[in-house]
């Protein structure tokens, strides 16, 4: 998504853990773009990510949050370690790094977009990733409350369907979700996989729209 931000020409900032991929986006792009360590479950490092980019470009137009982490496994069986994590990466995160942006984005008439999911937000839960799914739902409310608090910026939840070639799915993480992922083609939750660039077309079309959109679906067709 950032990388088609940055062609479409605008001044991008990539903010993430790990630097060798910081690296990598902004060698992939051209212009504008730099690249911000962020840790979204450490406090300070959601403020320091957001008062870098401000200070680099002047301010802040668009906030893009797709930070996402799962846990693959039964309720039944998740530790409270297990919530933590996702929860402070979905959602509180999620939560600081906006508190942290809302001046910027309201001096701008900006537009904060937060990526949901499929799983969370058009079907009954899917077994397996209960805790992810109670997180996708909690980070829409959040971003109802924050629309309804902050009216001139323009807040967005984007629910994005079946997706392959991204590093949702740690390699560690593959013994865990594959009984379920074979649950869900068979039930007909999961039809195919999306490209990532499908979701990078749709975001630079949100963002350049003149109207409201408070909630879009990206998803593969035929899904239920």
């Amino acid at each position: 998504m950032g990388i088609a931000l940055a062609r479409e020409g605008a001044s991008v900032a990539f903010a993430a853990r790990t630097r060798s991929k910081l690296d990598a986006a902004v060698a992939a792009c051209e212009g504008d773009v730099m690249a911000v360590e962020c840790d979204v479950r450490d406090p300070a490092s959601c403020g320091e990510v957001v008062a870098a980019t401000a200070e680099a470009f002047g301010g802040l137009d668009v906030l893009v949050y797709s930070a996402g982490r799962g846990a693959f496994r039964e309720l039944a069986h998740a530790s409270a370690d297990d919530w933590r994590s996702v929860l402070d990466t979905n959602v509180v995160g999620a939560a600081l790094v906006t508190a942290a942006a809302v001046e910027h984005l309201k001096a701008s008439g900006g537009h904060a977009v937060y990526l949901s999911s499929e799983s969370a937000l058009h079907h009954t839960p899917w077994r397996g990733i209960g805790i992810y799914v109670a997180s996708k739902r909690a980070l829409d409310s959040m971003v109802r409350s924050f629309a309804l608090e902050v009216p001139e910026v323009h807040f967005t939840t984007y629910v994005v369907g079946s997706t392959g070639g991204t590093d949702f799915i740690a390699p560690d993480q593959m013994d865990e979700i594959t009984p379920f992922l074979a649950e869900w083609y068979e039930q007909g939750l999961v039809v195919g996989m999306l490209e990532p660039e499908t979701h990078a077309k749709a975001l630079v079309d949100l963002l350049t729209t003149d109207g409201w959109v408070q909630t879009i679906s990206v998803r593969v067709r035929g899904s239920r």
